[in-house]
């Protein structure tokens, strides 16, 4: 079971950090940034929210096409993390 926890974790995290490079070089981050309101705006501005909210989505996303257990509510929290350092 700990092994299935790490390779999602690193999954996870290797795919936020994926996406959030994606957004940035598409210029998405920084036009939120820029025309967002103030809740969109503060969560992309730092990498730590934005690390976590990503995480989380493609957590879910994964979830619902793997059959795993209860486990899978620690992984974003661990990942964000790890996302954090790459990025």
């Amino acid at each position: 079971m700990y092994i299935n926890v790490i390779v999602f974790t690193l999954a996870v995290s290797c795919l936020a950090a994926f996406f959030i490079l994606l957004i940035t070089k598409l210029g998405i981050r920084e036009f939120v940034q820029t025309f967002g309101n103030k809740l969109f705006s503060d969560m992309f501005n730092c990498d730590f929210c934005l690390s976590f909210w990503t995480g989380l989505i493609v957590t879910l996303f994964l979830a619902t096409f793997v059959s795993i257990g209860a486990w899978v509510i620690l992984v974003p929290f661990i990942a964000t993390v790890i996302t954090r350092k790459l990025i």
